[in-house]
């Protein structure tokens, strides 16, 4: 596709100058208008890079390719006897019941032509998904060749298969030089109608390899070949050539139906069978597929049917042209192009046209409105006859074959209706100059077939007409017919495609109108596997015809396609609205490279070799009946999960008095899984039930399928159970069903964040499943804002007074308790555990008692009633909210001693800006929020710098961080994956040694983005590994030097909000985009008028959280690496790699030599080795006790072990234990970290993991280590740049050492090693005496120091 173009994003700021002078209520329509100008602008462009030039150099040369093909093609003369000696060929193995199928033609009169018009469709190399321009070539042969029986039995096909493969042989054995390779392949994936690819030589072409033959045979072979060519074609002729290759050309083969009349008309119809006869329960049976396959070789597309069909294309070329590629860029980016069931030129070229005849467009109309009618029209026709007279919304809520009427969130009654009959919508391009039903009334086809019903009907329910013929028995899929009314341009799209494409044009047509619309639709690539929320894959050799649901079509639509269609048809039945969408991996969703192949390119078709000097090769392919149409021998399976319903665990049945619906949803789930139950309303009928137990075959050692706590609703495990239920009942014999590992793709990434559901719980299963961990979080949160509110309001009256005190003591009753912490939004990685010495009522059973709290305090404000009493003084303020904590602590003590502060245990800590208190077994820092002290310091009309300080950072604490937590709150709430994937991002962040640098905010910010922001075509993503895919892919492919991410997943930017953002953004940026923060994240953290009065003032213009933080270099590194990540996990993704996903979490040893120094920290502040950055294992294991952990279980044991060295005996009946010794929050090496980078930040970046810091990981400032002039001011950590004899006036850089040995008094005790790589600048004086001689200003060869490694070996 074309590169991104930033200038389509320019002028953004300069635009909302203009719009600023515009009248308020013309606003709007302005906007719209002006967003609608931009777009075509845009467009245009677009098109423009997609067009092929037709007065190219290369065109030209294409151009006498085809010719001379043509010529060699038309003189070529196929003997009966050559067609008998072909063994090897690849359909030796016929497909008629017909011994000699093909032996007895001889073939002379090959007829070549191109498209009437051969620019319709083509793009250039960037507009076609980076495969090369294919031109085509359409081969007929006169119907003297057939027999008048040939159209029965696939005997058309042997015949013609045999024809082409001679063709191929001869242009590769006699005109190789000319011609160049011959390859042949399957276009849609049938066997029956193979085609030729042609790849032309080139200037860089080498010259024809010598074969190993005699000298006897290359005389012979030589005299062939010059009789071969006497009287044909001048093959002495030289022909121009690309100097690389630029273009192909497929031979498109319609033997003998130059002409139809050979076959009868009637015979060609839906309702007709030209396979086998006889009649199957009353019925007669049809050959759709077989009839359109017969009818392609016949119809070379929309542009070829007959002359006097595309006398007006000429008029509307223009438009049709640029129409086309928009409509071609906007399918290839969603892997909708070149899909054996999808659209090609022709499909695409078709609805075009009937788009222009019907009048719905026009030609003064420009490319995007008649993409956008085409959408349209994709969305309004009932295709299918799925959803007559319902909207598509309809058709998404209930599913074609299930009628799932939903009655609870647990359950939902799943009806099997009797067979309905099924009536479609049918379009029929006109002929020029006529309307649709005009075109319909004229048509031969349907007069004949209205006669033949009248006079000799076949059945006595024959539709009375052709239309509702084709309207009511045609089963394949959606129908646009011809003027003739006999070819249906859409015959090989499948219902899947169909419906998958319905919902793309829908959001598409939603997108339209958006700000970045033109990305959203043309830019940005969403193919099948990052479309998509869970993937499965199952090998077609496992599966087996012995299901009554399905297959019964299958000598009509292949061995494949008939799997394909029917595994979609029985899953679409059996997930019902769990799912969006099913669709089946096709061709044309490879990877775009950027690298050009022949013949290998993102199109992932096939093609075979027509190898002219080893004929025994020729045939190695023919097997194609086990392979998919991208040559894959498995079947994959892409689903778009419903996140609303996926997890609902009951399917009931139909009444058991329906005994006809009953047998159907038995013959569904079989027997075994579906069973009678009785429900709370008193019926009593067969359902499915798929709760949380675990099943013999699941979770164990020997079981390669492993369920997760709450995969239910964050990966679609239900989902998962009933796909592998269906597919082994329905699709795999009893033999391989046993064998078979079918499981989503990537699944047990789950494992770095949640842990395994046992078949039998143990005592700590509620603190090891991370959702039950935050729950107890919340219930501890809960239980806490009830009791500061309860007893900090006024309700004892004081002696001798009228004033009321409360049981707390502090003198402003508590108005609110906010939640800032992560773990009370359900995002903590590691959520805390209770302990029992800070009293927990329910704690992990363990031998030996933690002596420290290992994971971070849970943060919450309180927001005291308005009162006058607030001091007016800043530092007055300060004081009075300590007093307030103090106050707050001694009444939660007063009230413990009386036995009314159940709950309170533990020791206490009050710091001047925030207090420690043990409750419920849980860790709570509170902090004051006092409203009084914000309004005074944004009062001031000149703040000092400490005031300005001061202000940024109680705003970002409170105001920020409250209004933060409770928009990502509502977000997580909405989309249960979502806080899974902040808490996987938080993981990789901290396995790649960035913590600290990339916030946790910023990263849920970028997961809050992926989840709601518009303008991403693949829409809302069901699963955590789709998720966690989409946020890598964000984070490494977002502009962030140009742009600014907007993040507002409520909608409270409008449009003059947004262009002041814009605008603020390029006014930071500068105009050499250089300046400001790296990473430029804007979100909506202000609520009211009170804390911004105007947009000019409004701090959520600017970043917050990335305001200083990450730097330039840290994004750079972390973008990089994001994008090393998600190609990793894509390559995993698509070849179901179960257990390399770890390697995603891991930094290899050598990648720790890019740093210029490490520091090794004691052992015994790593309490959680599992979380490692190197060597550790975080899939899923097999414990001692055979049990199945997951590295997020082994990381919670641990760290509620705590540290080794604070152990302490747990004894069970002793109650007066002390716990003042019990440390509120253990964290040393993050204090040592915080206070290098603090106090030595300008010299040094520190990178380390804090899930388990073995390393520090040291890198210097380069700027700081350029040479510079001495100044007494600014000598610490100086040194001579000279190693030795250096002179007074010697420029100095900084001394490493000197680093190092200051580093030494925050790293005292904590780090054990050290080794450095990079001792900073340096140079000798010989080389110094050198460069004595140059200019001074030219001196650019110092170099850094050989470095000196301690004596340790360690990394």
């Amino acid at each position: 596709m074309p590169p991104h173009n930033n200038n389509h994003h320019g002028g953004v700021a300069a635009d909302a100058n203009f719009l600023e002078e515009i009248d308020v209520n013309q606003a709007s329509s302005v906007i719209d208008l002006h967003r609608s100008n931009l777009l075509r602008i845009q467009a245009e462009q677009l098109v423009e890079e997609c067009r092929i030039k037709q007065d190219a150099s290369w065109v030209k040369v294409a151009q006498a390719y085809m010719d001379h093909v043509g010529e060699v093609v038309s003189s070529m003369t196929i003997q009966s006897n050559e067609m008998q000696d072909l063994p090897a060929s690849p359909f030796s193995t016929k497909l008629s019941d017909r011994k000699s199928a093909a032996t007895a033609v001889s073939v002379d009169n090959l007829q070549v032509s191109q498209p009437s018009h051969p620019f319709i469709g083509l793009s250039t190399l960037q507009g076609n998904a980076n495969v090369l321009p294919t031109f085509t070539l359409h081969v007929k042969c006169s119907k003297s060749i057939l027999e008048p029986k040939d159209y029965l039995r696939n005997r058309y096909f042997d015949k013609r298969n045999r024809i082409v493969w001679a063709v191929a042989l001869q242009l590769q054995k006699k005109h190789f030089t000319s011609i160049g390779q011959v390859y042949w392949h399957y276009v849609t994936g049938d066997v029956r109608r193979v085609q030729l690819l042609l790849v032309p030589p080139t200037q860089q072409s080498q010259v024809e390899a010598p074969t190993k033959s005699s000298k006897k045979q290359r005389k012979q072979k030589k005299g062939k070949q010059q009789s071969s060519v006497q009287g044909n074609v001048d093959e002495t002729a030289t022909l121009p050539r690309t100097k690389t290759l630029k273009f192909r050309v497929q031979l498109e083969f319609g033997f003998g139906l130059d002409s139809l009349d050979w076959i009868p008309p009637l015979r060609l119809l839906p309702n007709r069978c030209n396979l086998a006869t006889g009649e199957t329960n009353g019925a007669i049976t049809s050959s759709q597929m077989y009839n359109h396959v017969l009818m392609e070789d016949a119809f070379f597309g929309p542009m070829n049917i007959n002359e006097h069909d595309i006398d007006d294309i000429d008029e509307i070329q223009a438009v049709l042209q640029a129409s086309f590629l928009l409509a071609k860029t906007w399918c290839l980016q969603r892997g909708m192009f070149r899909a054996h069931d999808g659209f090609d030129s022709e499909q695409l070229l078709a609805l075009l046209v009937y788009l222009f005849r019907t009048k719905r467009v026009n030609a003064r109309m420009g490319p995007t409105q008649v993409l956008a009618a085409l959408w349209k029209l994709l969305v309004s026709t009932d295709w299918l006859g799925e959803h007559s007279g319902a909207t598509l919304t309809d058709l998404e809520q209930r599913q074609a074959s299930a009628n799932l009427i939903r009655v609870a969130p647990s359950e939902a009654y799943q009806g099997e209706a009797a067979t309905v009959s099924v009536k479609r919508t049918v379009l029929v391009v006109p002929r020029p100059n006529k309307t649709e039903n005009q075109t319909v009334a004229t048509c031969k086809m349907a007069q004949s077939y209205a006669q033949q019903v009248k006079e000799s009907p076949l059945t006595d329910h024959d539709p009375s007409t052709l239309l509702e013929l084709w309207e009511t028995m045609y089963l394949l899929g959606p129908v646009l017919l011809d003027s003739t009314m006999r070819y249906n341009f859409l015959g090989r799209i499948s219902p899947s495609f169909m419906r998958d494409l319905q919902q793309q044009s829908q959001l598409a047509l939603d997108r339209l109108h958006e700000r970045m619309a033109f990305d959203t639709l043309f830019m940005r690539r969403a193919r099948f596997w990052s479309r998509y929320d869970v993937y499965m894959r199952l090998p077609l050799k496992e599966i087996s015809f012995a299901s009554e649901l399905w297959g019964h079509d299958r000598a009509d639509l292949g061995h494949y396609e008939t799997i394909a269609r029917g595994m979609v048809q029985v899953l679409t039945r059996a997930l019902g609205d769990r799912v969006h969408a099913i669709r089946i991996f096709s061709t044309g969703n490879g990877l775009v490279k950027n690298q050009v192949d022949a013949v290998r390119d993102s199109d992932d078709l096939p093609v075979f070799e027509v190898n002219r000097s080893d004929e025994s090769k020729m045939g190695k392919h023919a097997g194609r009946k086990e392979t998919c149409p991208n040559g894959s021998a498995e079947i994959v399976i892409g689903v778009i999960v419903n996140s609303d319903t996926c997890y609902r665990i009951v399917d009931r049945g139909p009444p058991a008095d329906d005994v006809q619906a009953t047998t159907k949803f038995l013959q569904l789930w079989g027997k075994k899984r579906a069973q009678l139950r009785r429900f709370k309303d008193g019926a009593i009928v067969h359902a499915v039930v798929w709760d949380s137990t675990v099943e013999d075959d699941e979770n164990t050692s020997e079981s390669s399928y492993i369920r997760f706590h709450n995969d239910d609703k964050q990966q679609g495990g239900i989902i998962e159970r009933i796909m592998r239920h269906i597919l082994k009942q329905h699709f795999i014999s009893n033999e391989s069903a046993q064998k078979s590992n079918l499981q989503f793709s990537l699944r047990n990434m789950m494992s770095a964040i949640d842990g395994v559901l046992q078949q039998k719980p143990g005592n700590d299963s509620q603190h090891l499943n991370q959702l039950s961990a935050h729950r107890l979080l919340l219930k501890a949160f809960d239980s806490l804002v009830s009791f500061l509110r309860t007893n900090s309001a006024p309700t004892i009256r004081v002696e001798g007074s009228n004033d009321m005190i409360s049981r707390l003591g502090v003198p402003l009753p508590v108005d609110a308790v906010e939640p800032v912490s992560p773990a009370l939004r359900y995002a903590e990685l590691f959520p805390a555990t209770p302990h029992p010495d800070l009293g927990a009522s329910l704690a992990p059973k363990v031998e030996r008692l933690s002596g420290a709290i290992v994971s971070n305090p849970i943060d919450v404000q309180i927001r005291f009633g308005a009162s006058s009493k607030w001091p007016t003084d800043i530092k007055a303020i300060g004081a009075a909210k300590t007093a307030m904590l103090v106050s707050l602590v001694d009444g939660i003590e007063k009230l413990k001693l009386t036995g009314t502060g159940k709950g309170f245990d533990g020791p206490m800590m009050v710091t001047t800006s925030y207090a420690d208190i043990g409750y419920m077994g849980f860790v709570f820092r509170i902090r004051v929020r006092a409203d009084p002290e914000l309004k005074l310091l944004r009062s001031l009309s000149q703040p000092s710098p400490e005031a300005a300080s001061l202000l940024q950072l109680l705003t970002k604490r409170h105001v920020v961080a409250a209004t933060h937590h409770s928009m990502v709150h509502a977000v997580y709430t909405s989309h249960p994956s979502s806080s899974a994937v902040s808490r996987l991002a938080k993981r990789w962040v901290s396995s790649h040694m960035l913590s600290g640098h990339l916030p946790f905010e910023a990263l849920e910010l970028l997961v809050v983005h992926v989840y709601t922001d518009k303008t991403f075509p693949h829409g809302v993503p069901g699963s955590v590994t789709a998720g966690f895919m989409r946020f890598l892919d964000l984070l490494s492919d977002f502009d962030w030097v140009k742009q600014a991410m907007i993040v507002d997943p409520q909608g409270q930017f409008d449009e003059d909000a947004t262009s002041e953002i814009q605008h603020q953004f390029e006014k930071v940026r500068g105009s050499d985009w250089k300046h400001g923060p790296p990473m430029y994240i804007v979100a909506p953290t202000y609520t009211s008028v009170d804390e911004a009065a105007d947009l000019n003032s409004r701090p959520d213009a600017l970043p917050i959280f990335t305001r200083s933080a990450p730097e330039l270099v840290v994004l750079l590194r972390a973008t990089a690496l994001a994008r090393r990540t998600y190609d990793f996990l894509h390559n995993a993704l698509t070849k179901f790699e179960a257990n390399s996903w770890c390697a995603a979490f891991q930094e290899t040893t050598s990648s720790f030599r890019s740093y210029s120094a490490l520091l090794r920290v004691d052992a015994d502040f790593c309490i959680d080795p599992v979380s490692s950055s190197t060597g550790s294992h975080i899939d899923v294991e097999v414990e001692k006790d055979g049990l199945l952990s997951s590295g997020f279980t082994r990381s919670m044991k641990l760290r509620v072990k705590g540290p080794k060295g604070l152990q302490r005996k747990a004894y069970r009946n002793l109650e007066n234990r002390s716990n003042d010794n019990l440390l509120l929050e253990f964290n040393p090496v993050d204090q040592v970290v915080s206070a290098l980078r603090a106090h030595l930040g300008t010299y040094l970046l520190v990178f380390y993991n804090d899930l388990c810091p073995e390393v520090l990981s040291i890198l210097w400032r380069r700027p700081r280590m350029a040479p510079h002039a001495f100044a007494a001011a600014a000598s610490e950590f100086a040194r001579p740049v000279i190693l030795s004899d250096w002179k007074n006036d010697t420029l100095v850089t900084v001394n490493v050492m000197d680093l190092l040995r200051s580093m030494t008094h925050y790293t005292r005790d904590i780090v054990v090693d050290y080794k450095v790589f990079d001792q900073g600048l340096g140079i000798s004086p010989a080389s110094l005496a050198v460069e004595e001689s140059k200019p001074r200003a030219k001196r650019k060869d110092m170099e850094p120091a050989a470095p000196e490694e301690s004596d340790s070996d360690s990394d």
